[in-house]
């Protein structure tokens, strides 16, 4: 991956942020421990945590706004996989 492409050490800003959030606090990394546990793939455990960031995303903001889209739209960028496979070392 040519280097503009990454963002400290992650392919992109999104992942790293991402990451830094779900390594921030016990009980979000436990959250993502427990899916890493439940699933016997990468992609099953990368597939399961966007799911269930994405269903929190409308649990917390169940309105269509301009910020729900501009979120989505960086969600839609972060690397799922590389995030789980973090959590897999």
């Amino acid at each position: 991956m040519p280097m503009n492409m990454q963002y400290n050490g992650w392919s992109n800003r999104e992942t790293w942020l991402m990451n830094m959030w779900l390594n921030n606090e016990a009980s979000t990394y436990h959250f993502v421990l427990a899916i890493c546990n439940s699933c016997d793939s990468s992609y099953r455990k990368a597939n399961r945590l966007e799911e269930e960031i994405f269903q929190s995303l409308q649990v917390h903001e169940p309105l269509a706004c301009v910020w729900k889209d501009l979120l989505r739209c960086s969600l839609n960028k972060v690397n799922w996989r590389e995030i789980v496979d973090s959590f897999n070392t």
